[in-house]
């Protein structure tokens, strides 16, 4: 809740090392006493010269990339989120329980793109044929919480700086195609880190075919907070009617592009939590419900080693919320 959290910065090193030219690994961005602030170090970083303007670390440090002509790329980004059940607790968890899920995916994402830094290589020469291990690599992570619809979507930036620094302290621009081949481990890597954290916590966790899910959260409610899905699926059923796949494209993307602007303009941050819980609420989905489905968690694991089927599970769940909720009403009326 709240404003999105600021920029966290990360130093990479396969020596160990935490620090370098002055950035320390896992410092939140901020401005000194002095004057001093980390928005401008990075902005510095991205585009080639060293967090205080000193150096170049580049060739064709400043260089960088428009749309439509050549020149430097100055930085990639990786995008890690856990699955949308996950999203759905985190936006409606209390305070303390929000955090400590935000820990998670920080430490999640963290874990998975070391896994991707440890392939980059640096490259230089003509057209960057001359490739060397890199030993240090630099950039900034950034957690956001909502997706463009503003719909509940934890996910990390991972941006990472097109430099990287070899054993010998030489710093060139970034050959990122190895690292790329790791995006897929990378991405497994961080699923299970989300999935096994997350049910340290009382959490019973379902696999899928290509992730995780936190049992016990109420299909109605993960439909609802999946908007760009439903978009995906009504042009599906569009095509289905004989429109062209470029007339779908097109006034899909009007319509996300008038909506998010709007959203931009009208819903801070306080905004979605308000609007999260009201939604949820009328669908079933209120903070209490949180600890009803990690109550159960051992029951889930109990049931699930007795051959018992996730959607058995899934009806005992719904059989227990039931009885709980009658049994709350019948105190009630005799109080």
């Amino acid at each position: 809740g709240g404003k999105e959290p600021p920029g966290t910065w990360f130093v990479y090193s396969k020596s160990g090392a935490t620090e370098h030219l002055g950035i320390k690994d896992g410092h939140v961005f901020g401005t000194t006493e002095e004057g001093e602030s980390d928005v401008d170090k990075y902005k510095l970083l991205m585009d080639g010269f060293s967090p205080d303007g000193g150096e170049k670390l580049v060739r064709n440090a400043g260089a960088n990339k428009k749309k439509g002509e050549k020149g430097r790329v100055k930085l990639y980004d990786v995008v890690f989120s856990p699955p949308k059940s996950w999203s759905v607790v985190w936006g409606i968890a209390d305070d303390a329980l929000r955090a400590r899920l935000g820990a998670i995916q920080s430490s999640g994402s963290k874990y998975a793109l070391n896994i991707m830094l440890s392939k980059v290589q640096t490259r230089e020469g003509e057209d960057g044929v001359i490739k060397n291990e890199a030993q240090t690599v630099m950039g900034a992570l950034f957690e956001h919480g909502s997706s463009r619809d503003n719909d509940m979507q934890v996910h990390t930036h991972c941006v990472i700086a097109n430099v990287g620094w070899t054993a010998d302290g030489k710093s060139t621009a970034l050959e990122i195609r190895e690292m790329l081949r790791q995006q897929g481990v990378a991405g497994c890597a961080h699923a299970a880190y989300v999935a096994y954290e997350t049910r340290k916590l009382g959490f019973a966790i379902e696999a899928n075919d290509k992730n995780f899910e936190i049992a016990g959260v109420p299909e109605e409610v993960l439909e609802h907070f999946s908007t760009r899905r439903r978009r995906i699926v009504n042009a599906f059923d569009l095509t289905k009617q004989g429109f062209a796949m470029s007339e779908i494209k097109g006034a899909i993307k009007l319509i996300a592009d008038v909506e998010s602007i709007a959203a931009a303009n009208d819903m801070s941050d306080e905004d979605k939590d308000a609007f999260w819980l009201r939604e949820g609420t009328a669908r079933g989905w209120a903070p209490d419900q949180i600890e009803k489905i990690r109550s159960v968690s051992g029951l889930s694991s109990n049931l699930a080693k007795r051959g018992f089927t996730a959607a058995e599970i899934r009806a005992t769940y719904g059989i227990m919320a039931t009885f709980a909720t009658e049994v709350r009403d019948a105190k009630n009326e005799l109080t």
